[in-house]
């Protein structure tokens, strides 16, 4: 039978019998819409294994490759793998397949759908928070709430997003990255009150060092918080690859817009400063831009959660 695309021994395989498989090159991998993405890319490629291709060095799916290894190879409970319809292996040795689909791509739908849907929940919340607290200055109690809120959202999605990790590495990179900012960005908060106040009444150079301190502790959480949120893009591209493709590919139209964002937060103030209103203008189109980003991944986000359904 042979070695898959991927490296791995079929003959070694759990659910080979199982599910009558006579190997990926020859049975489901072979498949249009294969069931595992190494499959698909290698027939795509007409490369009979992925050790070699010469993208490999920058393939998000060989670096990956361990894990799903890992998975297939059956260290997850034999029994999880089943099918709706029927396999078998026709008297000549093709391989017949009658099934309309798997209850399994290799990840915990339950697990993900239950964590991604709070995921979603959370951010409606942390957004609520961080309303109050950004918009409501006059009314410094509903601000504190508002912040208390923010807070304690990004904490818990921070915790689902690490407990995902199981599943998919960037999730657990999303949310320690996420847990840090937000350490990092309420000690640079506490700091920067605390100088500002110190230089408001006194003047002393302290003050002075402690809202430099402040400012950089919060640009180092702003910059964590980018990392995060790239990484949660593109563990949502990857677990929901398989299920839909179409929503993996919309994922990853937004990690790259993501990255013009990140480059539209650089140029907007020194396109305020040399175009001033045209700057200005450009400004407010940039915000409405991020507003749309916003909602197309909360959209996308239930969307996900909603394909890990069993």
């Amino acid at each position: 039978m042979g070695i898959s695309y991927c490296g791995k021994d079929c003959n070694d395989c759990l659910e080979r019998e199982e599910v009558g498989c006579p190997g990926c090159k020859t049975g489901p991998g072979k498949q249009d819409g294969a069931l595992c993405e190494i499959a698909s890319c290698c027939n795509g490629r007409l490369k009979e294994e992925c050790v070699g291709c010469m993208s490999s060095a920058s393939c998000t799916l060989f670096a990956d490759r361990e894990r799903m290894l890992e998975k297939w190879n059956g260290n997850r409970n034999k029994g999880t793998v089943e099918l709706l319809g029927s396999d078998h292996v026709m008297g000549d040795g093709a391989y017949s397949e009658h099934r309309t689909g798997w209850s399994r791509d290799g990840y915990d739908a339950p697990l993900l759908r239950k964590n991604l849907m709070a995921i979603f929940w959370l951010f409606l919340v942390a957004g609520f928070g961080n309303t109050l607290s950004n918009f409501v200055g006059t009314l410094p109690f509903i601000e504190g709430i508002g912040s208390f809120i923010g807070i304690g959202a990004s904490i818990a999605q921070a915790v689902l997003m690490i407990r995902l990790g199981s599943e998919e590495r960037a999730y657990k990179v999303s949310g320690i990255c996420a847990l840090v900012a937000t350490g990092v960005a309420f000690v640079g908060g506490g700091i920067v009150g605390v100088a500002g106040v110190s230089v408001k009444f006194s003047g002393s150079g302290a003050g002075m060092i402690g809202l430099v301190f402040g400012a950089v502790l919060s640009l180092a959480a702003l910059v964590l918080e980018l990392i995060g949120g790239y990484q949660f893009l593109i563990a949502n591209e990857r677990v929901v690859r398989r299920r839909d493709p179409g929503l993996s590919h919309n994922w990853s139209v937004m990690s790259k817009v993501f990255f013009a964002i990140i480059g539209g937060i650089v140029l907007i103030p020194i396109l305020i400063l040399v175009l001033q209103w045209f700057g200005i203008i450009i400004t407010l189109l940039f915000v409405l831009g991020v507003l749309a980003f916003g909602i197309c991944e909360y959209v996308f986000l239930y969307q996900t959660a909603e394909r890990f359904r069993e």
